[in-house]
C-alpha cells in the first residue's frame, strides 16, 4: 500500500512540467533510501516532502544543484569525491564557461597567492611544511550527460579556481549538468586553522568545488588569501558522507538519516540557499546543541568554568537580541565554532591568561559567543561580495555588538573587574566604557598613517586593519550615522535589508538604496568620505563669546573633510543642549543659546571619529585657556585629553664600563602616538657611579596623500662611558622622510636620512688618541637611504651612506638579498662597497672597518666599544667590512669591498664564506677571505658566528678556540617588539 502511494506521487512529479527535471534526478535524490525498509506511509510522506521543498526552495526553482558523494579516507587525509552539478544560468548573458572555486588547491604548492600572502605576513610555517601537510585537489575529470570529457583548466595566477569550457552555449535560463570525478588532499590544520588536526579530527571548509558569484556576465574571480571570504553563487546541496563509524560529524547542513555499518556510517545532509557550509569531524564529539524558538545553535564554544545552564542562558540571549534587530536567521540551525572564534577573537579579551581575566567568566563567554554569533549569522544568511563589500558584514557585526553592550551592560569598562582596583584607579585606561575600545584601536592606526578607507576590499587590508581597527571604524561609522539621522534609522535599515535580501545575490549598494529610502537627508558625505576615503575628521574652537542670551563660537575645521558633528551646552556637568552642526571645509561661526551655561563641546559622547578630541572644550567661565594639569603615570596608559600625562617606568641597561644602570624613564607616548613625544632616561652607572643617559625630542608630520606619508623632525643626545675612565657626549639633530607604496600591504619600503651629529669625548689613557682636535670633539654630516623588500621567501635591501667632516668625506652602499628556497635553504648574499672621497688627516679613525664596525658615531648598542680582548670584544655587528675573523688587515683608509654569503645546511645551522679586497694608502691591494659555521638562532637578533678557515689560517686548531668565536645579540625590547608586530603592520 504504502510503495503504491509513493508510486503516484512520484508520478505526478515526474509528469509536471513545472519541474524541468528527468527521472534520473529524481531516482539520484532518492537512491541512498532502501524502500523495503520504509515503515509507514508517514515516512513516505516526509521523504516525498522533504524532496519537494529541495526542488522548490528559492525563487522559481532558480539555484544550482548539488549533489556530493564523498568518503574520507582518515589513514592518507584523503576524500574521495563525486559530484553531480545542474548549473542554471539566472543572468541575462549567455555563458561559454562556468568558473568553480576550488580553495582547497591553494595549499597545493608554495607559490599560490595563499603562499605569497603567508610570506608577506611573515609567516614561514606554510613555506617550510612539508608536501604531506599541504592541501591539493587530484585527478578532476568533468563528465557531461553523454559521459563525454568536458575540458577545463586553471586561469592564469588562479590555481584555486576550475575554468569549465561548455561544449555549447548557456543561455540565460538554461541548465546543464555536469558530472565531476575527483580526490581532494585535506591540508594541516596548523596553516588557517582548518584542515586535519593532531587529534584525528577535521575541520572541512572551502573543500570541494562549488560555483564562483556570477555579476552580470563576469564570474567572480578570488583566490584563497586567508580571509574566510569565498565568493560562491548560492546553491542547494545534497551531501551523503561517508566515515568511520568512530567519528562524529556536526555541520550547520540538516540531517536526513544516518545509515551504519559493522565499521562505516554514511550521513545524508541536505541544504537550501546556500553560498558554503562547514563540517567538523571529531573522534569525541565536543559539539552541544542549544535550543530556541529561534534557532538551534549548536556549538564547541569554550568557556572556562561555565556551565551548560550558563551558555543556555548566555546563548539564548544573544540570539533573541540578533533575531530582534537584524531578523530571523532563514535556516534551523547554526554552527558556533570555537575555530571560528580563534581565528578571528575579540581582540583584547583573548590577550590576559585566565587569571587575570577582567570580566566574570560567564560574561566572557558570552562576549566570545556574541562576536562569533553575530559573524557567523551574517555570513551565512547575507550573500554579499564577501572581499568587495566586506565593511557591510563588518559595520553591522560592531554595530550590532555596541548596542547590545549598551542594552544589557550600560555599565561595562573596557577592562572589567579590573577597573575596580584602588591602585589602578587613577589610569584612564581603567575607567573607559567598553565600546570605546573600539574608537581607540581605529586610532592606532590613523595615527601611525596606517589606516585604510573602510570601503576598500578586503584583500588590500593591513592585517590589523583587516582584523581589528577596519571593522571597528565600519561599526563606528554606522554608530555616526545612527546618531547623527537619529530615531534608529540605521538600525530600521539593517532590518530592512536584511528582509529584502534573503535568499539572494546582493550587493553594498542595495544597502544604501535602503538608507536613502529612509530620510530625506543627502547622505553622500558619509559614502565619499566616512566609507570610501581616509579622510581625517578633527574640529576645534577657535574663539568662543559668551552674551546675556547667547553663545558665540567659532569653529575650525582642521582637517577640512566636511561631515556633521554635534555640539554639547553644559551647565553643571549636566547636557542642557545639543545641536547637530551641518559640515562646513573652512572656520564657521554659529550661535547657541546661553541657558546660564558654564561649558560647550564638541562631538562630546564621541560619535564622529576624530582624530584628536583634545581640542573639543571650551570652559565659559573664563575668556582664557586654563593650563592642563601634569599627570603622572606608572609604565602605560592611554591618552586623556584633560590632562599633560608624563609615563614612568623603571629601566635597567647595561654597558662594561658604567655596568649596570638602574634608572627611571619618563616619556609622553601613550598607548596611541601622537605628533610631540618626549623621551628622558635618566640612569645611574653603579660601576661608573654617575648618572649617565639619553633623551629624545621628537615632532612628526604624517602627509595623508604622498608616498612620502611620514616625517620626523628630532633631537637626542646621549651621554655614556666608551671607556673605563671617559665618557662621551652625543647631540643628534635630525630628520627623516619614509616613503611607502600606495599599495600598503606592499613591504617594499624607502627611507631618506639627514643628520648633524656632533661628538664630545673625554681623553682616556686606555685609548691612544694621536690627533685630539680630530678625535676627541667632531661634527660629521651624515645622509642615508634605504630601499628594502622584506618577505619571508626574499629580502632585498640597499643602503646608501654619505659623510662628510672638515678633514674627510667617505661614502658607502650595501646590497643584501636573503632568499628562501624550495627546499627550505636560505641562502644569504651581502656585497659592500666603501671608499674615500676625500681625507686630509693622517688618523685611522674614521677608517673603514674589516671585522670590526669603526663606530664612532656611536650608533651601535656595543656593550664593550672599547674593548680588544675577552668576551665583549666578541660582539658582532653586521656592518662595513662584515668579517668575522680577526684578520691582520683590521682598516681600510682607501677603499674596501667585501661580499658576504652564507646558506642554510640544516634548520638554523648555515655555513658562511667571505672574501674581500681592502686598500690602504701606499700598500697593495689585498685580497681577504674566510669560513664558518653561522648559528642563526634569530636572524639580526640572536647569531653566532664559528670561524674555520680564513687568511689566518685554520682556525679550530690554533688554540683559544672560545675567544675567536663571534656573537650578535641585542637586548632593545623596541628591536624584538618589531620581530612580532611586523605582520600585523
Amino acid at each position: 500500500m504504502e510503495i503504491l502511494v509513493l508510486s503516484n506521487l512520484l508520478n505526478i512529479i515526474l509528469n509536471a512540467s513545472v519541474f524541468n527535471i528527468n527521472r534520473k534526478l529524481i531516482s539520484f535524490y532518492l537512491l541512498p533510501f532502501n524502500l523495503n525498509k520504509i515503515a509507514t506511509l508517514n515516512t513516505i510522506a516526509k521523504i516525498v516532502i522533504s524532496f519537494l521543498l529541495f526542488l522548490c526552495s528559492g525563487v522559481g526553482f532558480s539555484q544550482h544543484q548539488q549533489f556530493l558523494t564523498a568518503e574520507l579516507l582518515p589513514n592518507e587525509k584523503l576524500i574521495l569525491i563525486k559530484q553531480e552539478l545542474i548549473y542554471h544560468n539566472t543572468s541575462e548573458f549567455t555563458l561559454y564557461k562556468i568558473v568553480l572555486n576550488d580553495w582547497n588547491n591553494s595549499f597545493s604548492e608554495k607559490n599560490t597567492p595563499l603562499a605569497k600572502r603567508f610570506s608577506d605576513e611573515h609567516y614561514r610555517g606554510f613555506h617550510l611544511a612539508s608536501s604531506k601537510d599541504r592541501g591539493s585537489t587530484n585527478n578532476l575529470s568533468v563528465l557531461d550527460t553523454e559521459n563525454k570529457k568536458v575540458e577545463w583548466c586553471r586561469p592564469d595566477k588562479h590555481p584555486d579556481l576550475v575554468e569549465i569550457l561548455l561544449s555549447k552555449p548557456l543561455h540565460p535560463n538554461e541548465k546543464v549538468k555536469l558530472n565531476l570525478l575527483y580526490y581532494i588532499k585535506i591540508p594541516n590544520d596548523k596553516f588557517t586553522r582548518y584542515g586535519f588536526d593532531i587529534s584525528g579530527g577535521y575541520q572541512l571548509r572551502n573543500w570541494f568545488l562549488t560555483p564562483a558569484r556570477l555579476e552580470g556576465y563576469q564570474f567572480v574571480n578570488y583566490s584563497n588569501l586567508n580571509l574566510e571570504d569565498i565568493a560562491n553563487d548560492m546553491f542547494n546541496v545534497r551531501l551523503n558522507f561517508k566515515s568511520s563509524k568512530f567519528l562524529k560529524i556536526t555541520s550547520d547542513l540538516n540531517v536526513s538519516k544516518i545509515l551504519t555499518d559493522t565499521l562505516n556510517q554514511t550521513y545524508q545532509f541536505e541544504g537550501r540557499n546556500r553560498t558554503n557550509f562547514t563540517l567538523f569531524i571529531e573522534p569525541r564529539l565536543s559539539y552541544n546543541s542549544y535550543k530556541n524558538d529561534k534557532v538551534e545553535v549548536v556549538t564547541n564554544l569554550e568557556g572556562n568554568k561555565v556551565d551548560d545552564i550558563q551558555k543556555a542562558i548566555a546563548i539564548d540571549r544573544v540570539v533573541n537580541f540578533v533575531s530582534e534587530n537584524i531578523g530571523p536567521y532563514p535556516y534551523e540551525k547554526i554552527t558556533i565554532a570555537q575555530v571560528d572564534y580563534d581565528r578571528n577573537p575579540f581582540y583584547g579579551l583573548n590577550q590576559l591568561p585566565a587569571f587575570l581575566s577582567p570580566f566574570p567568566n560567564e560574561l566572557l563567554f558570552e562576549l566570545k559567543f556574541l562576536k562569533t554569533y553575530t559573524s557567523s549569522f551574517l555570513e551565512t544568511s547575507l550573500h554579499l561580495d564577501p572581499r568587495k563589500d566586506n565593511w557591510i558584514y563588518d559595520g553591522i557585526q560592531v554595530y550590532l555588538m555596541m548596542n547590545y553592550i549598551e542594552e544589557h551592560y550600560p555599565d561595562l569598562t573596557m577592562m572589567g573587574n579590573i577597573s575596580k582596583l584602588r591602585l589602578l584607579k587613577g589610569y584612564h585606561l581603567m575607567n573607559i566604557g567598553f565600546n570605546e575600545q573600539y574608537s581607540y584601536f581605529y586610532l592606532l592606526m590613523a595615527r601611525k598613517n596606517l589606516d585604510q578607507a573602510v570601503g576598500n576590499s578586503k584583500d588590500t587590508f593591513l592585517k590589523f586593519n583587516e582584523q581589528i581597527a577596519g571593522k571597528y571604524r565600519a561599526g563606528l561609522s554606522l554608530k555616526y550615522l545612527d546618531s547623527y539621522l537619529g530615531n534608529e534609522l540605521v538600525s530600521a535599515s539593517i532590518k530592512d535589508f536584511y528582509k529584502s535580501n534573503l535568499n539572494q545575490i546582493t550587493s553594498s549598494k542595495s544597502f544604501r538604496d535602503v538608507l536613502t529610502q529612509k530620510t530625506d537627508k543627502n547622505l553622500d558625505w558619509f559614502y565619499d568620505t566616512v566609507i570610501n576615503s581616509r579622510k581625517l575628521i578633527d574640529y576645534k574652537f577657535t574663539t568662543v563669546t559668551k552674551n546675556a542670551d547667547s553663545i558665540t563660537a567659532t569653529i575650525e575645521n582642521k582637517t577640512g573633510t566636511a561631515v556633521p558633528f554635534p555640539i554639547y551646552v553644559f551647565k553643571n556637568k549636566q547636557v542642557i543642549f545639543k545641536q547637530w552642526i551641518e559640515g562646513f571645509e573652512k572656520d564657521s561661526t554659529i550661535t547657541l543659546p546661553n541657558q546660564k551655561a558654564d561649558k560647550i563641546a564638541l562631538n562630546y559622547e564621541n560619535e564622529v571619529p576624530e582624530i584628536n578630541q583634545g581640542n573639543n572644550w571650551r570652559s565659559l567661565k573664563t575668556f582664557h585657556l586654563t593650563n592642563k594639569p601634569f599627570k603622572f603615570s606608572f609604565f602605560q596608559d592611554l591618552e586623556d585629553s584633560r590632562y599633560h600625562q608624563v609615563l614612568y617606568v623603571p629601566i635597567l641597561n647595561y654597558n662594561l664600563y658604567d655596568g649596570f644602570m638602574p634608572g627611571i624613564r619618563f616619556y609622553n607616548k601613550t598607548i596611541l602616538n601622537r605628533p610631540f613625544i618626549y623621551d628622558l632616561n635618566p640612569v645611574w652607572g653603579i660601576k661608573s657611579k654617575t648618572f649617565v643617559g639619553s633623551f629624545s625630542f621628537l615632532y612628526t608630520q604624517n602627509n595623508r596623500n604622498s608616498e612620502w606619508y611620514q616625517t620626523t623632525y628630532s633631537l637626542s643626545g646621549s651621554r655614556f662611558h666608551y671607556a673605563p675612565d671617559a665618557e662621551f657626549y652625543k647631540f643628534n639633530p635630525m630628520v627623516i622622510f619614509k616613503k611607502r607604496q600606495k599599495d600598503f600591504r606592499d613591504n617594499h619600503r624607502e627611507q631618506l636620512l639627514f643628520r648633524y651629529v656632533i661628538i664630545d669625548r673625554q681623553q682616556t689613557d686606555f685609548i691612544d688618541i694621536t690627533d685630539t682636535e680630530n678625535n676627541q670633539d667632531y661634527s660629521i654630516f651624515n645622509i642615508k637611504y634605504l630601499n628594502s623588500r622584506t618577505e619571508v621567501l626574499s629580502h632585498l635591501s640597499f643602503k646608501g651612506d654619505m659623510q662628510f667632516d672638515q678633514t674627510f668625506g667617505k661614502g658607502s652602499f650595501e646590497l643584501e638579498y636573503r632568499k628562501l628556497d624550495e627546499k627550505n635553504r636560505q641562502f644569504n648574499i651581502r656585497w659592500y662597497v666603501g671608499t674615500f672621497l676625500y681625507q686630509t688627516t693622517d688618523t685611522d679613525f674614521y677608517d673603514f672597518g674589516v671585522s670590526q664596525v669603526n663606530d664612532y658615531l656611536f650608533d651601535y648598542n656595543l656593550y664593550g666599544r672599547s674593548e680588544t680582548s675577552g668576551f665583549f670584544s666578541q660582539q658582532y655587528v653586521v656592518g662595513e667590512g662584515g668579517f668575522k675573523s680577526r684578520i691582520d688587515t683590521k682598516l681600510s683608509n682607501k677603499w674596501l669591498t667585501t661580499l658576504n654569503t652564507s646558506y642554510s645546511i640544516w634548520n638554523w645551522i648555515e655555513l658562511y664564506g667571505d672574501i674581500g679586497l681592502v686598500k690602504n694608502e701606499n700598500i697593495k691591494t689585498k685580497f681577504i677571505h674566510e669560513s664558518g659555521i653561522r648559528l642563526n638562532l634569530l636572524t639580526d637578533y640572536f647569531e653566532i658566528y664559528m670561524p674555520i678557515y680564513s687568511n689566518n689560517g685554520f682556525e679550530m686548531d690554533q688554540g683559544n678556540y672560545l675567544s675567536k668565536m663571534r656573537f650578535m645579540f641585542t637586548l632593545n625590547p623596541n628591536t624584538l617588539i618589531g620581530l612580532f608586530t611586523r605582520k600585523w603592520f
